[in-house]
């Protein structure tokens, strides 16, 4: 069953959110083309697709938390919870890598299937979606600035 991104996921209205949007496709096209057909090269494509996500993701919101002053207990209890995601996907690489037969990839799809719902249901509800309201007031308080540099920029 496809997932579908609902406003109520909003965290900051742009990137954070542009990845949580592809996250979802990634979950979809992981759904359709793996968990019922146990397909090998979709397993591998959607395995591939998740580790580039992730590290290219975490670094981002990691950066964005800092920026707009979330607590930095809360950051390091997030970038915690994303070095396990990355640990968790990680293993399920290596033992997609070794897996030989039928029985080995299906696990393998069962445990994708289970890390994307604690990531989608867990993760994202538990530690992103606090950092909204931080957001929110990071922009308020940036778009001053860029108005004025807009201003300045135009008249040099």
């Amino acid at each position: 069953m496809a997932i579908h991104w609902r406003g109520k996921l909003s965290i900051d209205g742009g990137p954070l959110d542009a990845d949580h949007r592809h996250l979802i496709a990634i979950v979809n096209r992981f759904d359709g083309d793996c968990a019922a057909e146990g397909n090998r090269p979709a397993l591998r494509r959607a395995l591939s697709d998740l580790r580039q996500f992730a590290r290219r993701h975490f670094v981002r919101e990691e950066r964005l938390m800092r920026e707009a002053g979330y607590p930095p207990e809360r950051t390091r209890e997030h970038e915690d919870a994303h070095r396990t995601l990355i640990a968790r996907l990680d293993t399920l690489v290596r033992h997609y890598e070794t897996s030989a037969g039928d029985d080995d990839l299906a696990e393998v799809v069962w445990e994708t299937a289970d890390l994307l719902k604690h990531w989608l249901v867990d993760h994202l509800v538990r530690f992103d979606l606090p950092l909204k309201p931080y957001l929110k007031r990071s922009v308020r308080l940036s778009a001053p600035r860029a108005t004025a540099a807009r201003f300045w920029a135009a008249r040099a």
